[in-house]
């Protein structure tokens, strides 16, 4: 699917933008796995705003339906991470 708009942000842009929202990055408890312990960071604004962070590189661009993800998880606009994309329909969740 081609976009009509520039690339995708990376993850540390999304980030470094949901910041401007009020996000927090937070580490969750260290779970012991079967193979380890297991740690995982999320975006935070509150009880009912947040989203584990996406396990990749920071320097990784998100795919279009990651970015539409997060930000509305979020509630924030689509279009305030990638300018000109408006995210998904409901009906293509």
């Amino acid at each position: 699917m081609a976009f009509p708009f520039g690339e995708a942000p990376t993850l540390r842009e999304f980030v470094e933008k949901a910041k401007g929202f009020g996000v927090d990055v937070r580490q969750a408890p260290v779970i012991d796995g079967p193979e380890g312990p297991i740690r995982f960071a999320y975006l935070w604004i509150d009880a009912q705003r947040f989203v584990p962070l996406p396990d990749m590189s920071y320097d990784e661009r998100l795919a279009p339906d990651m970015v539409d993800h997060l930000a509305r998880r979020l509630q924030i606009s689509t279009e305030s991470f990638w300018e000109g994309f408006r995210g998904f329909d409901e009906d293509d969740e």
